[in-house]
């Protein structure tokens, strides 16, 4: 087991004998051994207690905490991460070096697009009557990915994100019923069911892209593509842009097959939300395919953490090769 959901409203979670042990009224108690355990998401109200943080602390297991109804963001308590400072000091001093920044929001930016491409020349010979938005996203987003390389400011090729993701989704948006409600992409909060199924993975995305930074060494809350905003982790969500598209591939998946549908989900005001039935269908299918991600965002800590005390001349190096 690597991540660990509570979905039990009014569970009460204890440790005892180096195992999270899982209470809910009217059930035999159950457990799980602390150290199968590397992420733990709660997606209801459930109670905890202080030795059992503790413990998660020690053994580096990060915390999603879902948004509740009225809540705009989740919460995420880091473990215990990488113990060298000095990674973090060499991080804010690359903050200042523009030419390095750019270079590696480029490389997320690329990767964003190109797995979106993938996904629609995909979804084109699933869906050939789709074929004409899809190639015209397909058309645009192949041009967006070669200006990203001759983009020459941070804002200028947050711009061809900005305009390439909404080109993917006038497309995306196709391979859906009508009877769905999806026109486009809505959030905080979602309003339709194919809008909810999206923030619950990029959410579920962003606590995976966190333990990889912490545990790398780096300051989540620094990034290179998203700048530095009040309690945002920006290259955590940097790092979530690396597989934004596979989980527009999974949630596409999850509805064409009908594993998730139209009644997995209530309305309450303008809030779409869905039903746990829909959540325990979603949870197990993310977890069986969430290791491709994991790898990536490792890798990618890694190797931006390494790349902090290169040399120029090894920054060129890399530079050259491009994304």
């Amino acid at each position: 087991m690597d991540m660990l959901i509570i979905d039990q409203r009014g569970a009460q979670l204890t440790v005892e004998a180096k195992a999270i042990v899982i209470r809910v009224s009217g059930r035999n108690p159950a457990s799980v051994p602390l150290n199968q355990v590397s992420r733990l998401v709660i997606a209801a109200s459930v109670q905890l207690n202080s030795t059992l943080l503790t413990h998660l602390a020690e053994q580096g297991v990060t915390v999603v905490v879902m948004p509740g109804r009225g809540v705009r963001r989740n919460a995420i308590l880091y473990g215990m991460g990488h113990g060298d400072a000095a990674r973090r000091l060499q991080q804010y001093a690359l903050q200042q070096e523009t030419e390095r920044v750019l270079f590696w929001a480029k490389r997320f930016v690329s990767m964003r697009i190109y797995g979106a491409l993938r996904l629609l020349r995909h979804a084109k010979q699933q869906r050939p009557d789709c074929r004409y938005p899809l190639n015209t996203a397909i058309r645009s987003l192949s041009q967006a990915l070669l200006r990203v390389q001759l983009a020459e400011e941070l804002a200028e090729l947050r711009g061809i994100e900005g305009a390439a993701s909404a080109r993917f989704f006038t497309a995306y948006q196709t391979l859906f019923p009508e009877s769905l409600g999806f026109l486009s992409r809505n959030r905080r909060p979602p309003r339709d069911p194919v809008n909810a199924a999206l923030s619950l993975g990029y959410t579920l995305l962003h606590g995976d892209a966190v333990k990889a930074v912490t545990q790398s060494g780096l300051d989540p809350m620094l990034g290179f593509l998203h700048d530095i905003s009040y309690g945002r982790e920006s290259l955590a969500c940097d790092l979530v842009e690396l597989a934004r598209p596979r989980i527009e591939r999974f949630v596409w998946g999850l509805f064409s097959q009908q594993l998730l549908r139209d009644s997995h989900f209530s309305v309450d005001g303008e809030a779409c939300r869905m039903m746990k039935a829909a959540r325990r269908i979603y949870f197990s299918n993310y977890e069986a395919q969430a290791h491709v991600h994991r790898r990536w965002f490792s890798r990618y800590a890694q190797m931006i953490a390494r790349q902090l005390s290169a040399s120029e001349t090894a920054f060129s190096t890399i530079a050259e090769k491009g994304p």
